[in-house]
């Protein structure tokens, strides 16, 4: 993640690493954090070459986490990763922070969630490779 101030100008860069080549597409941001999902959209070469299809595919079996890193930390040992059910986010519409009864900060992120998604544009015509995915949050 590099950062800018206001000016447009450097400020640092923080490394962060996923579980291996994935598709990082979106990254919600809070006031105070930035959101790293880490999910199973996973590059194969050899998956494309084998099938004549998109270079990424869905793992459903893989794991999925997500990465919180304090938004203007230059250590990537800040990143808090909290892992969760394999599932893809394309993009969120919302993220923001909110105070539970504990004092506790909570990170909450609105997006669509696919628990099983063809992204091999290999789909039959009149077929929408999104159809029959569940959404939820």
């Amino acid at each position: 993640m590099t950062i800018f101030d206001k000016n447009k100008q450097f400020v640092s860069k923080v490394t962060v690493r996923l579980t291996n080549v994935r598709m990082a597409h979106d990254f919600p941001l809070t006031k105070n954090y930035a959101v790293f999902p880490d999910l199973p959209i996973e590059f194969s070469m050899g998956h494309a070459l084998w099938n004549k299809s998109f270079v990424f595919k869905y793992n459903k079996l893989g794991s999925a986490r997500y990465g919180f890193l304090p938004r203007y930390s230059t250590n990537p040992s800040d990143i808090v990763w909290i892992s969760t059910p394999a599932h893809c986010v394309f993009h969120f519409a919302a993220a923001w922070e909110e105070t539970n009864e504990q004092g506790e900060v909570l990170l909450i992120t609105y997006g669509v969630v696919y628990h099983d998604i063809d992204v091999s544009f290999q789909h039959k015509p009149g077929e929408h490779p999104m159809m029959g995915a569940k959404n939820c949050f």
